[in-house]
């Protein structure tokens, strides 16, 4: 059950890592921007330039439910799009921000901008299909190492003086079968 799980993780670590490359592909052309309005908060998410950003605000008026927009290269960004702040901070293409400002004299804005570039993403799902390759190398090496040396292929116990059978764990080795 276990190697099922860790393969489907690895297979869709894969499936992610074709669809990022698609969508940075695709940003070059043009952007995308979801929102998403309630009477407390707003959320968006945008898709430009070799980024992902997450934005979330509250305390200023904004349109309730859902909004979908593509943009052409030569339009103007979103709301937090382009938002660069003194405030980012992260590392291996991941960066946060957050803060707020005042509009007017009772209301202020609080803002948080998760900011993702996508060969970070590309870094994080290749995690899973590198381990899974390292695992298979190492594990097809020592199997070699042991099938040269005269060792059992399962438990890696010395056939020397057993040629026909391993003592150890019962294996038959190919090589006696004939």
């Amino acid at each position: 059950m276990c190697r099922i799980f860790w393969k489907t993780i690895v297979c869709l670590s894969a499936l992610m890592m074709v669809l990022t490359v698609a969508e940075w592909v695709r940003t070059d052309q043009d952007f995308g921007w979801v929102s998403y309005g309630t009477p407390s908060a707003y959320w968006e998410a945008c898709s430009s330039r070799g980024h992902l950003r997450f934005a979330r605000a509250t305390g200023f008026s904004h349109p309730m439910g859902w909004q979908v927009h593509l943009f052409s290269r030569d339009s103007t960004l979103p709301r937090f799009a382009d938002h660069s702040t003194s405030t980012m901070r992260g590392a291996l293409g991941f960066t946060v921000a957050s803060g707020g400002f005042a509009i007017g004299r009772f209301s202020a804005v609080r803002y948080s901008i998760l900011d993702v570039a996508y060969w970070g993403l590309l870094l994080v799902f290749s995690l899973a299909p590198m381990a899974h390759f390292i695992a298979t190398a190492a594990r097809l090496r020592r199997l070699t190492r042991r099938l040269s040396q005269t060792q059992c292929a399962v438990c890696g116990y010395d056939l020397r003086a057993t040629q026909h059978r391993c003592p150890e764990c019962g294996t038959v080795p190919a090589s006696a079968d004939q």
